[in-house]
């Protein structure tokens, strides 16, 4: 396999891995959007699980973001 061949597999099999990445944490985020909205109805005084599943989302957000610009930056590379 000739250098080049390998990069690209490489390359290809980084960029399958940070879309699986991508989709695990979108499937996350929709997981802890639905509990959230659950114990927002079901408990308004139970601020701080709340708070704490908001935080959890915001830190899911980053994340996605920040695979999403790798995922850019891969695709630059090429």
């Amino acid at each position: 396999m000739k250098s080049h061949d390998m990069f690209e597999s490489v390359n290809k099999k980084t960029r399958q891995d940070l879309i699986a990445l991508i989709k695990k944490v979108e499937k996350d985020l929709e997981a802890l959007d639905k509990t959230l909205w659950l114990q927002v109805d079901e408990k308004k005084h139970n601020k701080n699980r709340v708070a704490g599943k908001i935080g959890m989302k915001t830190f899911l957000l980053g994340k996605l973001e920040m695979l999403q610009d790798e995922l850019v930056n891969l695709d630059k590379d090429k």
